[in-house]
């Protein structure tokens, strides 16, 4: 995945427009983003939290801080 990003970002797409298509829209194209893809009122929503901001460097997503999955923490680093 991290590769995958690093590309979309060499030709030209921003930190925004990677992480929008990795998660609502995906979502969009299998027709869920009714009930996925974005944290909504309503939607269910499996989060990961950074150490860094994405939005500024994509490599931020190798720095996984916490992961909560069904509102439970998962992973959470020590």
């Amino acid at each position: 995945l991290e590769i995958e990003f690093e590309t979309f970002q060499r030709y030209g797409y921003s930190p925004a427009q990677i992480l929008r298509m990795a998660t609502l829209g995906n979502m969009e194209i299998v027709r869920r983003d009714k009930e996925l893809g974005s944290v909504e009122p309503g939607k269910y929503a499996d989060l990961v939290l950074l150490e860094t901001n994405p939005l500024t460097d994509i490599k931020a997503i190798k720095k996984v801080w916490m992961v909560l999955k069904n509102g439970r923490i998962y992973y959470e680093k020590k």
